[in-house]
C-alpha cells in the first residue's frame, strides 16, 4: 500500500509556490506618490512567469486595479521580491510555471479613498450550464494542468487540497482541454512545457 501511495503522489502536478511570505513582498513605502496624493487604491491581479530554475522571468497584469501606476508598481515589486519554488510535472521534473496572485493597494493608515469592494477573481474559462448541484448559481473550480509547447493540455487534475466535487473537476478538465489554446512561452519567447492552474467558472441558467 505504501509503495502504491508513493507512486500516486509522485504523479501529481506541483504548482509554482512561494517560499517567502507574500505579506513581506511590499510595504506602505512602496505606494506610488501620485496615486497616494490622489487617494487612489485598488486590487491588481498579476501573473508571474516562473522558470524551471525558480526565477521570475516576467510579470503581467491579469486584472487591472484601474490605476495604471499601481499596476506598474505591483509588477515591478513582484519581479524582484517573491521567491518561488518551480512548478514540477508528473515525473517530479522542474518545468516552466505560472503563479497567479493579487495585490491590494490600501492607502497608508488603512483609509481607503474609493471604498471599492474587492473584485472577483477573473476566470480563465467560463462555462454556461443548465443547473449546478444544490441549486447554486455559480461555482468556480481550480484545476492544475500540464500544457505542451503547442498549447495542448496533456494532464489535468485538481490541485492539492482541492475541495471541489470530483464531477465538476472532471467537467472542468474536459472544458479546459477543449477550449484552451494558449501556447506557453519562456522569457526568450520560445514555446515550452508549462504547469499552471486554471480557474473554470460554471454559471447556471436555472
Amino acid at each position: 500500500m505504501n509503495a502504491i501511495l508513493g507512486t500516486i503522489l509522485a504523479q501529481a502536478l506541483t504548482l509554482a509556490t512561494p517560499t517567502n511570505l507574500p505579506a513581506t513582498w511590499f510595504s506602505d513605502s512602496d505606494y506610488p506618490k501620485g496615486p497616494q496624493q490622489r487617494r487612489e487604491d485598488g486590487t491588481v491581479t498579476f501573473a508571474l512567469f516562473v522558470s524551471a530554475q525558480g526565477k521570475i522571468d516576467k510579470c503581467s497584469v491579469v486584472q487591472s486595479s484601474g490605476v495604471p501606476e499601481l499596476d506598474t508598481q505591483a509588477c515591478t515589486i513582484m519581479v524582484a521580491r517573491p521567491r518561488l519554488r518551480p512548478a514540477r510535472d508528473e515525473t517530479g521534473a522542474p518545468v516552466q510555471g505560472l503563479y497567479v496572485g493579487r495585490m491590494t493597494w490600501i492607502l497608508p493608515g488603512g483609509q481607503s479613498g474609493s471604498r471599492r469592494s474587492y473584485p472577483a477573481w477573473p476566470a480563465d474559462i467560463n462555462v454556461d450550464v443548465m443547473k449546478l448541484p444544490g441549486g447554486i448559481k455559480e461555482e468556480t473550480v481550480s484545476i492544475a494542468v500540464k500544457i505542451d509547447p503547442a498549447g495542448h493540455i496533456l494532464i489535468c487534475e485538481p490541485p492539492q487540497k482541492s475541495q471541489s466535487s470530483v464531477k465538476l473537476v472532471e467537467v472542468a478538465c474536459a472544458q479546459a482541454k477543449a477550449a484552451y489554446d494558449t501556447v506557453p512561452m519562456d522569457a526568450a519567447g520560445m514555446p515550452v512545457t508549462m504547469v499552471r492552474s486554471l480557474r473554470v467558472t460554471f454559471r447556471a441558467s436555472q
